[in-house]
């Protein structure tokens, strides 16, 4: 069961958030009071895409068994709308009421980036967005289910997804004969290993007996030689 709908506020406690421009400009669910929380809501959810370094994986729609597929500059493209979008939507939040509108702050959020972070561009690939069609393009891309939308998503994606498997199978089938004849291989120096700790154990017995038979002497050179044999043949 979803949660009630709340309640309208009187007219005259209704203020920019309450009205049906900004409901329809920030998604608002029925669920919530006003529009302002709906803005609240995804800014905590882009704060924490900023925690650590892979905690963007939480706003992009991609499986964890593909996120080597992404590109570098992919990544930090995604990284950068969180940006984008986190200090747009702390802007509107402290001055959309009264103080700036929706365009005003979308062009000072363009401003403000262009100031400051203009050598996370410069050093990884990234191309700033410098109009304010851009970031309200990607403000309306996020508000649908607030996951960032990148080019490597839906078919570009695929295709990469479909290239990377058959590179595995590729590979598997490259190297099954060699594991296999790694595994036998392997087998057989158990084997060799183990006749050669037999070997040893019995050159001991033969060293503490105090015989000196020329015939025991013949069998535990023999024995030695053998040995050695399998030691030689252990290297290789």
């Amino acid at each position: 069961r979803g949660k009630p709908k709340p309640s309208p506020k009187p007219i005259y406690l209704q203020t920019y958030w309450d009205s049906t421009e900004a409901k329809k400009l920030f998604h608002t669910r029925d669920d919530e009071e006003d529009a302002k929380v709906s803005v609240k809501r995804r800014l905590v959810k882009l704060k924490k895409a900023m925690e650590k370094p892979t905690s963007y994986l939480t706003l992009i729609d991609i499986k964890p068994e593909h996120v080597h597929l992404l590109k570098e500059n992919e990544i930090e493209t995604i990284k950068n709308r969180i940006m984008y979008l986190s200090i747009l939507y702390q802007l509107a939040i402290d001055n959309m009421n009264v103080k700036k509108t929706w365009k005003q702050c979308c062009e000072e959020t363009v401003k403000y980036m262009k100031n400051h972070y203009t050598l996370v561009g410069g050093t990884f690939g990234y191309t700033p967005i410098t109009n304010i069609g851009s970031l309200q393009k990607l403000h309306t891309t996020f508000r649908k289910d607030d996951k960032i939308v990148l080019s490597s998503d839906g078919a570009l994606m695929e295709k990469r997804i479909v290239k990377d498997e058959e590179k595995k199978r590729k590979f598997e089938k490259k190297h099954r004969s060699w594991l296999q004849r790694g595994w036998t291989r392997n087998r057989k120096l158990r084997k060799l290993e183990a006749k050669l700790e037999s070997i040893k154990e019995e050159q001991n017995k033969n060293d503490d007996d105090d015989s000196d038979d020329d015939s025991d002497d013949d069998s535990e050179e023999g024995e030695y030689l053998t040995a050695r044999e399998y030691e030689i043949m252990m290297r290789y």
